[in-house]
């Protein structure tokens, strides 16, 4: 098979529009604050690709050769957050969900869509706990399995929207891309 360059995990990224690379904090971190299990748009991290097709009649889904992931899934206009309609790109790793991004919210969609995940996972990581691909103004909610990114429009980003990772996935994908030499984008 031909390996591309991460093209799934970059476009995810992408919504992380103007965010720069950095460090966590030195020495242990404090435990996650517990979180409620995440979804977006319904679509829950694990979820099989038949369970998602079968779910969602208008999906369309196709295999990919990108890295790790196997099958991608587009499924246009589904709330998402209180912020609105979103198209929601789904990627498999396996046949299973890995990442699942909520894209083309407006701006005026952030504020209530901070404030329904606000309210489902609690309050947002503070410093120590956000995920280096996760700068302010971008909030974030994360545990030790996953994370879960809400950014504004804005700086070349039209729209606002929300990715959530399967961190053990994430960090694999780097890890292999750094083995093979390749520059990953955090």
């Amino acid at each position: 098979m031909r390996r591309r360059s991460l093209p799934c995990l970059i476009a995810g990224l992408a919504l992380l529009a103007g965010c720069r690379s950095a460090e966590l904090p030195s020495g242990p971190l404090p435990p996650h604050p517990p979180r409620a299990v995440p979804d977006v748009a319904g679509i829950r991290l694990g979820d099989t690709l038949a369970s998602v097709q079968s779910r969602f009649a208008g999906a369309h889904c196709k295999a990919v050769d990108a890295d790790d992931i196997t099958e991608q899934c587009v499924i246009g206009g589904q709330p998402f957050a209180e912020a609105g309609d979103a198209v929601v790109y789904v990627s498999f790793a396996a046949k299973r969900t890995v990442i699942v991004q909520a894209y083309g919210l407006s701006a005026a969609g952030m504020t209530p869509m901070v404030q329904a995940l606000t309210a489902r996972y609690g309050t947002p990581d503070d410093e120590r706990h956000r995920p280096p691909r996760a700068h302010a103004p971008a909030v974030s909610w994360s545990t030790d399995g996953w994370f879960l990114v809400a950014t504004p429009a804005g700086e070349g980003q039209p729209f606002a929207g929300a990715i959530l990772y399967q961190r053990a996935f994430v960090d694999e994908v780097q890890r292999a891309a750094a083995r093979r030499g390749e520059s990953v984008p955090d």
